[in-house]
Order: structure tokens, then sequence, then C-alpha cells
């Protein structure tokens, strides 16, 4: 339709797609740490008996978690399950540390195609019940 100025209903064309889930982690460990920032470990130069994690500028195979799952519940208590076939840490190292309590860091997993499937969808999955599953 020439010289539409506005969205219209069946002209408009799906463009791409994003999966996330975002958590909060519980333990915070030095692999853990290498996800959230895609970083490598290396001894430490300027601390005797420690080691670093530095940031790293590529992304590598084993920074990709495969089948990343989340299990969640209805108000029913049946669950709801999501799978990422490919999932990869995203937005960085954030941490809300407090007094007198354990500090929580957010982490938010993204949903990524294999290279080798058809790249027009992503392949995540989301499994519920049917209604009549007691």
């Amino acid at each position: 339709m020439d010289g539409k100025l506005v969205k219209v209903k069946r002209l408009e064309v799906k463009t791409g797609e994003t999966a996330t889930i975002e958590t909060n982690l519980i333990e915070l460990t030095p692999d853990i740490i290498k996800a959230l920032i895609i970083g490598t470990e290396q001894d430490s130069v300027d601390f005797e008996g420690y080691k670093e994690i530095v940031s790293r500028a590529q992304l590598n195979d084993g920074d990709y978690l495969e089948n990343f799952g989340y299990i969640g519940h209805r108000i029913d208590g049946r669950p709801i399950i999501i799978i990422f076939p490919n999932a990869r840490v995203s937005g960085g190292f954030s941490i809300n540390g407090q007094n007198k309590t354990a500090g929580v860091v957010t982490a938010t997993f993204e949903c990524v195609a294999d290279l080798s499937s058809e790249c027009d969808r992503l392949p995540y999955r989301i499994i519920y019940p049917k209604e009549e599953t007691v």
C-alpha cells in the first residue's frame, strides 16, 4: 500500500525477536563471574596468591550455555518450563550489595540461534500443561 503513514494490519512483517530470562543468582563463583562479563581468568600480578578475572574481547563457544532452562509454577502449582537450546549471559555484571545481607547478582540470559539452524526465529520452547492435565 503506497503512501501508508501508520502500521497496517496484515502488512506488517516480523523482523526479529528476542527471548530473555532475568534471574537473581544465589552464588557468585569465578565461573559465573566469567560468564557475566565474558571474561578470562589469570594469575594476579599485583596480588600474590590471588587470581583475577579480566574482560575478553571475543565470544567463544564456551560462553554459550546449552539447554538453559527455567521452571516456574502456575498459581495451581503446575509447572511451566522454558528451554533455551543456546543461551548466553547479556547485560554484564551488576550486584546489589547491602549491609548485613548477601549481595544479589542479577543476570539476564538471552536465547540465541545456532549457526546451523534456520535463522528466521529463535529456538526457545515454552512447555506448559494442558488444561485437563492434573
